[in-house]
């Protein structure tokens, strides 16, 4: 299923500066830093207008008896 998780590029980029995420947590501030320049900067490999999306699996379990 795919899911929308922002409506543009600079959507993401500024949800990721708040670093909320845990993942993003875990990093040191040298390599948050560099992960944000990149994100900022993403030249022609994306189309910045389009919504940005993700893939979500899910798994449903039945109960046997």
């Amino acid at each position: 299923m795919t899911q929308v998780t922002a409506a543009d590029w600079p959507s993401v980029t500024e949800k990721s500066a708040l670093r909320a995420d845990s993942f993003l947590a875990r990093l040191s501030d040298e390599d948050f830093l560099h992960g944000m320049a990149a994100l900022r900067t993403p030249g022609d490999a994306i189309n910045q207008n389009d919504a940005v999306t993700e893939e979500l699996d899910w798994f449903v379990f039945l109960r046997q008896g």
